[in-house]
């Protein structure tokens, strides 16, 4: 893509941090967007974000003579994912605490698109997944919450 210095917005899952800096949050990392077939590579400050989040991001185009075609953030939003690979990368991430990419892999294959809703709206059926309990359907509610 040549360079392009009006801003543009992609959506997609980060699927992969390649580098982070601790110090002023400066990324380098790779997002799956719906009509892509390659991952693309983001650069800029990313704070607090993790694989799995679906982001939303402002920024512009940018060629680099060895790395190829990458988009520079200059803005971002987190969003709830709504795809079923983002649910599952999502939920499998690391963020709630009680699921893994195993559980994340069960819930998603049991509810669907629908996972995010039963969550916060019905958990009680998360007792329909083998191995979650009460105590666990809760922790996950409630983080899923926040």
């Amino acid at each position: 893509m040549p360079e392009n210095h009006s801003n543009e917005s992609i959506t997609g899952v980060l699927e992969r941090i390649i580098f982070f800096n601790e110090e002023n949050a400066y990324c380098v990392a790779e997002v799956s967007v719906a009509n892509g077939k390659r991952p693309v590579t983001i650069l800029g400050p990313l704070p607090g974000v993790q694989c799995g989040e679906t982001l939303k991001l402002i920024g512009q185009w940018t060629r680099h003579t060895t790395h190829g075609d990458q988009f520079k953030v200059g803005s971002f939003e987190s969003q709830l994912p709504a795809s079923v690979h983002g649910i599952r990368k999502y939920l499998g991430s690391g963020l709630i605490p009680g699921i893994g990419k195993s559980y994340a892999k069960k819930i998603v294959d049991h509810f669907g698109a629908d996972t995010l809703k039963i969550i916060s709206e019905n958990s009680g059926r998360l007792h329909e997944i083998p191995g979650i309990g009460k105590t666990r359907a809760k922790s996950i509610k409630v983080r899923c919450a926040m």
